[in-house]
């Protein structure tokens, strides 16, 4: 599934004739120019969920460039701990699917992480900075298909195995595996959701029926919840 292209290669191509010159000499900076200034003929839409405890810098850079991802003109949002942006639209060109994906902390610059991951065109994605053991780590995670307008649907992500409750019951609905994003579930009347310490949800205050949720679950069990 993932195509990882050699960018010597990719650069003797017609694409970037122009930098032919450069193909045998490994000039870092001239492979950066020219995979940043191809044609952007290609979009994906991203929406961040920033789930640590600081302010978090979400970077994004397509995989090639030798340049830290952390540059300034790779940053594309500044969240809030416990907040959601709104959507980001990312512009690639189709020779550079693989990219990547990091996250800092705002202020000491200091907690960082990053991940590889295949995009596609017109396709939409969560990113998701979390805390795996009070280090940082970052998840990049497919928006659902759900599309049934009568019922509620949530997904979760957990920082650490869970077990999911629904309202009242006293048997776990599932459980929820540290790091991975749990299938759709759905019902038909909203029904607050609770994990460990008791944590409320408050879903049913938030929710509308038709519309897709993640809810990310921190350590301690605190929710954050995001509409796709």
């Amino acid at each position: 599934m993932m195509k990882i292209f050699n960018v010597k290669t990719l650069l003797c191509t017609a694409v970037f004739s122009t930098f032919l010159a450069a193909c045998g000499g490994g000039v870092s900076d001239k492979v950066d120019t020219s995979i940043n200034l191809a044609e952007k003929n290609r979009s994906s839409t991203f929406k961040f969920i920033n789930a640590t405890n600081d302010m978090v810098n979400f970077h994004i850079q397509a995989k090639g460039i030798s340049e830290t991802i952390y540059a300034s003109k790779y940053k594309v949002a500044s969240i809030l701990e416990g907040s959601v942006s709104e959507s980001y639209a990312y512009n690639w060109n189709k020779h550079f699917s693989r990219s990547e994906f990091g996250i800092i902390d705002s202020v000491s610059l200091t907690k960082k992480d990053t991940v590889k991951h295949t995009i596609e065109n017109n396709k939409a994605y969560w990113g998701i900075a979390w805390l795996d053991k009070n280090e940082y780590s970052i998840t990049i995670v497919d928006f659902s298909s759900h599309t049934n307008s009568d019922s509620y649907a949530v997904r979760f992500f957990s920082m650490s195995d869970q077990d999911i409750f629904l309202g009242d019951n006293t048997t776990p609905v599932f459980k929820a595996v540290k790091g991975e994003v749990t299938p759709t579930f759905t019902f038909n009347n909203c029904i607050d959701l609770v994990v460990i310490n008791d944590n409320p949800s408050d879903f049913c205050q938030i929710a509308t029926a038709g519309e897709h949720y993640i809810a990310v679950i921190g350590l301690d069990g605190e929710v954050t919840l995001a509409l796709q």
